[in-house]
């Protein structure tokens, strides 16, 4: 039985359904590469030899984890919530964790705040499936307003974007390969969202289109570029104007990376065009004139903690920093839930990731969001996710941020198959994935206990 759990396992799984396609950002297969059955049989012997090393009671007493019946949410501390908030016994966190995030968003319910309240939020593709964070965001944004889509990717193979639709000619090249290596590749430099394109050698448009319900009247963007000789060129048109994109003017970060402002009109579509030469791209931040809620999405179908530690941390840090976060989510380990080793290796890589994130952003808020329930890979699987679960939430608590339980929200052990057969139907046949009714509830459970109490007031000019 063991044999056949530990194969269950290392079958190919990756958290890229077919289902999510026109929603996630990549199609990764960092996992359906890199688990083949030789790769299994190969690493069978260590994990056979490991639990040999445990006592069978217990082993027996550690294969299925409890069923759990408590709330997703768990406060990093204890303490009373902030007064402009609806009191909840499923509050995400209270006394210090949070607490700049929830007086930022109070500053915005009472028209007194002035800046966007800005999240960084990094996971795998139950994040680059955007229906988790945008309901997170826009059951905030009701009473807080939206601030614009921030972040998003440019030349991808993918239609749909948190807060816009992007069409792009497919002459581009995509960095790192696949965009969730783990090693580092290149330079390393990777942008805010971990990936950079670049045209093969012929002029090429990307058309980006914002949604109504994040951006309205005149917003700012900012293209987030490279130019690595004198040739490359690229622009940005809008409504038939042409803005060229020059050093002048720009943002300079570390590995030549600029980013460059430039206005627009959000009802009307615009267009980053290459004109000559192979800029790389790294995207565009777009936000509101009116300060409100702006969540960078920044997921990627396969990704794991050790993904954005890849990435160039001179680079990164200092785009972090210019993006100036109140609160960072880091949403990983399903992933991590087929690995073959201890959930306490991932530990040095949270404390690591959240340091970079600090070091840029010293006053920052944190939570992490752990693994949802999966409905593969047998007891052995089961009891990985209820781990990892236990694993980041400790974790957090040590680090002082708050901590969001998918696994929780979902009924923890068995809770996936709950969901699979719910009406409506809350996951989906490949047994790792949501539905979309999954991730809005996922997604409202974790705003529902940071929603103010009140709604927004007038803006103050």
């Amino acid at each position: 039985m063991a044999v056949a759990a530990v194969l269950a396992v290392a079958v190919v799984v990756t958290t890229s359904s077919p289902s999510e396609k026109r929603f996630a950002r990549y199609n990764s297969r960092d996992l359906d590469e890199a688990l083949t059955c030789v790769v299994a049989l190969a690493s069978l012997a260590v994990v056979l030899a490991c639990i040999q090393e445990q006592p069978k009671q217990a082993q027996a007493a550690q294969l299925v984890p409890p069923k759990v019946h408590a709330a997703g949410v768990a406060p990093a501390s204890q303490g009373q919530a902030h007064p402009v908030f609806a009191q909840s016994a499923n509050a995400i966190a209270s006394g210090p964790a949070l607490v700049q995030f929830k007086a930022a968003l109070a500053s915005l319910v009472s028209g007194e705040g002035t800046s966007p309240v800005r999240i960084l939020w990094l996971g795998d593709s139950h994040t680059a499936g955007i229906l988790w964070p945008a309901t997170f965001e826009s059951a905030l944004a009701d009473a807080v307003g939206s601030g614009g889509p921030g972040h998003i990717p440019l030349g991808l193979a993918y239609g749909r974007y948190h807060g816009a639709r992007v069409s792009s000619d497919d002459g581009f090249d995509v960095l790192p390969h696949p965009p969730a290596k783990r090693a580092v590749e290149d330079d390393g430099v990777f942008g805010l969202g971990g990936t950079r394109v670049t045209p093969r050698g012929k002029t090429l448009g990307i058309t980006i289109k914002l949604d109504s319900s994040t951006s309205v009247g005149t917003v700012t963007g900012q293209l987030l570029y490279r130019y690595k000789v004198p040739t490359d060129k690229v622009a940005v048109v809008a409504e038939g104007k042409r803005v060229d994109i020059t050093s002048a003017g720009t943002t300079a970060f570390p590995n030549g990376v600029r980013a460059q402002t430039f206005k627009v009109n959000a009802q009307a579509p615009f267009e980053v065009r290459v004109i000559s030469g192979n800029p790389e791209l790294f995207g565009v931040v777009v936000e509101n004139e009116r300060p409100g809620l702006v969540v960078d999405v920044l997921g990627i179908n396969g990704a794991r903690f050790a993904t954005p530690l890849a990435w160039d941390e001179n680079t990164w840090t200092s785009l972090v920093r210019w993006r100036n976060p109140t609160l960072a989510i880091i949403a990983y380990g399903t992933n991590e839930v087929f690995d073959l080793v201890s959930p306490k290796h991932y530990e040095a890589e949270i404390e690591k990731l959240i340091g970079r994130i600090r070091s840029a952003a010293p006053d920052v808020d944190c939570m992490l969001a752990g693994p949802t329930d999966v409905g593969r890979g047998g007891e052995i699987a089961e009891a990985r996710v209820h781990e990892i679960d236990q694993m980041e939430a400790q974790v957090a608590e040590h680090l002082g941020c708050a901590y969001f339980s998918p696994y929780r929200t979902m009924g923890g052990a068995q809770g996936f198959d709950e969901w699979l057969h719910a009406t409506p139907p809350l996951a989906v046949s490949d047994r790792i994935h949501l539905s979309g009714a999954g991730y809005k509830k996922l997604g409202q459970a974790m705003a529902d206990s940071l929603k103010p109490s009140a709604p927004r007031q007038a803006h103050r000019e």
